[in-house]
Order: C-alpha cells, then structure tokens, then sequence
C-alpha cells in the first residue's frame, strides 16, 4: 500500500487514516469528498487502498484491475464492495452494528500487523468509539464519549491529527 484515501470532514475518515498510517507508516493519506471533481477523477495507480469510501462506483473497475483494496461500511457502496472481491471488506451494518471504517482499519489492516503493540487498547477503543458514533449507535453506554470524541477529532485539520503518531495521544 502507497497511497490511503479516505473520506474527508469525516470523524471516522480522519480516525481511519490516522489507524491505517499508524499501521503502514509512510504511506501517503489523500481525504476526499464524495460528488467533488478530486474524488470523481481520482487517478488509478498501484497500491491504492480506500477505507471508509469506495472508488468512484462508476469507475470501480478501473480500481478493481489496478489491484485496489477498499473497506467499507455504508450500505450504499455494497454493490461496489463486492466488485473487489478478496481485496474488499464490507460490514454490514445490521450484522456488524457499529463497525465502522475505523473498525475495519483497525481489525483488517493494523490489529494483523501492530496488535501487538504497547497501545493496541488504546487503538481498538479509538476505533471502537469511533464506530459507535459514525453509526448512531446512540444506545450505547458509550455514546457520550463517542460524541466527544468525534468533536475532538472536527477541532483540528486532518493533516494536523495525521503529524502526530498514535503513540503521543
């Protein structure tokens, strides 16, 4: 993986790029806005991963024969999902209450390659809290600091919570 993209103004966009850099370290993060001319004509290139949004769908399978992985959660981008086969991951929204794309970066990508990390618990309950939020999981007793969280995370620029490691929050 080179390059991450991600959805932009989002809480679990900024978490998911934060959870995915963390684990792949150097890699490029690009934040996009569905419906924008950035997001529509998102060059194809090697080493493409997108979580928490999918390739343009009309474009998918440009994305598909460039080898792109996509985790996704949002009903509308199933179809998409399962374009990409084994180099996709959907959650289901009424199987997975919850997961989110952070969750997805989290369990699919930095959990098999960092969860043995000093702060894996740290990691899994920014991702955990992030889910809870971006899904409207509002029954859990969690909601609260889910809602914190993600007012935290709209404070600063993405780029700004990207400079810092997981390690220092």
């Amino acid at each position: 993986v080179r390059k991450l993209v991600t959805h932009e103004n989002c809480a679990d966009g900024t978490v998911s790029g934060m959870i995915l850099r963390d684990a792949l370290p150097g890699t490029d993060v690009v934040f996009v806005q569905h419906g924008t001319d950035h997001y529509l004509n998102l060059p194809v290139e090697d080493g493409l991963l997108f979580c928490d949004l999918v390739p343009p769908p009309a474009r998918a399978d440009e994305f598909v024969q460039a080898g792109a992985l996509v985790l996704d959660h949002h009903k509308t981008a199933r179809a998409v999902v399962a374009k990409f086969g084994s180099n996709g991951v959907f959650a289901d929204e009424a199987k997975e209450p919850g997961v989110s794309g952070a969750m997805l970066a989290y369990r699919e990508v930095w959990e098999p390659l960092r969860g043995d990390s000093a702060h894996a618990e740290f990691v899994r309950n920014l991702a955990t809290l992030t889910g809870i939020r971006d899904t409207w999981q509002n029954q859990d007793a969690r909601w609260k600091e889910a809602c914190e969280q993600a007012s935290l995370i709209h404070f600063q620029a993405n780029t700004e919570w990207l400079r810092s490691s997981l390690k220092e929050l």
